[in-house]
């Protein structure tokens, strides 16, 4: 079946859905977040195009309206490191799951979830959080956090860890490659008896997601664990700022309307994990750099044959990019990307890294000036192109 064909017949299934859902209460004019909520994961803006497309009313609810601002201790959210957070109701709600099956010498693990972190420690729970991003352990670290933080791709096993935890608690980027990862670190650290709570992609999430679900389930299941207990929408996750800027280019003004299904599994005590975990293919290697609250992420090694540097927006019709999920082809394209959601495509990518580093240690443009007129293989045009970007930038 082609892909145009399978787009069809998912947006056809969700406009059953919703019509279905809708129709139990004819009295009640729902708000657009409301029936967002009920669409089982499914974009805002396809839901929005349905409802439009078949004259199904709904309301614009005030408080949609408003920009939500979360306290955080963490640096901004960026697109390409899949960063969405649990909401702190979220965070509380798991926690008191937690309480029923940790005593006192049991640890728990969080793949993915830095946000649980902090209430772990405040509820006096034993917790260890892998993250592969530096900047976000180091955010927990400036505030004080210093035990069981380890920098680790979960993509690679860790035998330190191994039969360690009681509990798990994994939200990997839904993607399939992640799901396996995270899966096989998890049956390889949980003790015989553990827990594993699994954060799932919603049925409609994508034209996919039902045939993924059913493919996490079945690993789990021939992995030799055990499936307790299956909540909808027990997950919701804050809207980070980059996802808000592109559902404002759609017209669409929501926040926290993402959820994620909870799936708990218990490990078998017979269990052997003989899993390859590749990393995907199609993921770029990226430098960081953390600029005035801002999160900017440079494309590794990326040179064209084109010497002088230069730069332009990927979206042809938008500054902002419109869609960060990874079926956008944009995404391929992109060389620099910030964390509001700013993505470019540049000539080349090095000059620019050490204008970022000498900007990030010095906050000075004036320092970059200094450095480009130094520099040997940099022309009078491209400093001028690289001062420019990086006011876009900054």
């Amino acid at each position: 079946m082609a892909i145009e064909d399978v787009d069809h017949a998912y947006e056809k299934e969700l406009e059953l859905h919703l019509k279905s859902v809708l129709k139990f209460e004819p009295q009640i004019l729902f708000s657009l977040h409301d029936i967002i909520l009920k669409a089982k994961g499914a974009y805002p803006s396809l839901v929005k195009k349905i409802l439009d497309r078949e004259h199904i009313p709904y309301v614009i609810d005030k408080a949609e309206l408003k920009q939500q601002n979360y306290s955080t201790i963490f640096s901004a959210a960026h697109p390409a490191d899949y960063d969405w957070r649990f909401t702190d109701e979220s965070v509380k709600n798991i926690v008191e799951q937690l309480k029923s099956l940790i005593s006192g010498g049991d640890s728990i693990a969080l793949f993915g979830v830095e946000s649980l972190y902090k209430y772990c420690i405040l509820n006096n729970l034993k917790a260890v959080l892998f993250n592969k991003s530096k900047s976000l352990l180091n955010d927990l670290k400036k505030t004080g956090y210093n035990d069981g933080l380890v920098e680790h791709d979960l993509f690679y096993s860790l035998n330190k860890y191994n039969n360690y935890f009681k509990v798990v608690i994994a939200d990997p980027p839904w993607y399939q490659e992640f799901y396996t990862a995270f899966i096989a670190r998890s049956a390889e650290m949980l003790l015989p008896g553990g827990y594993l709570f699994l954060s799932v992609l919603p049925v409609y999430t994508r034209p996919t997601a039902a045939n993924d679900r059913d493919i996490i389930k079945s690993l789990l299941l021939n992995l030799g664990f055990t499936l307790i207990k299956e909540y909808n929408s027990f997950f919701r996750y804050e809207t980070p700022s980059f996802e808000n800027l592109s559902l404002k280019e759609e017209g669409i003004n929501l926040t926290e309307w993402r959820t994620g299904d909870l799936w708990i599994f218990q490990r078998n005590e017979n269990l052997i994990v003989n899993i390859q975990t590749p990393k995907p293919e199609n993921e770029p290697d990226w430098v960081e750099f953390i600029i005035r609250d801002k999160k900017i992420k440079v494309r590794k090694n990326h040179q064209s044959k084109n010497s002088i540097f230069f730069y332009e927006h990927v979206s042809p019709t938008s500054k902002v990019l419109a869609d960060v999920s990874r079926r956008s082809p944009l995404r391929s394209f992109i060389d620099v990307w910030t964390s509001d959601n700013y993505a470019f495509k540049v000539s080349r990518t090095s000059p620019l890294i050490e204008c970022l580093l000498i900007f990030e240690q010095s906050n000075s443009l004036d320092q970059v000036k200094i450095f480009l007129a130094k520099k040997e293989n940099v022309t009078q045009e491209e400093a001028k192109n690289l001062l420019n970007f990086l006011n876009l930038l900054l």
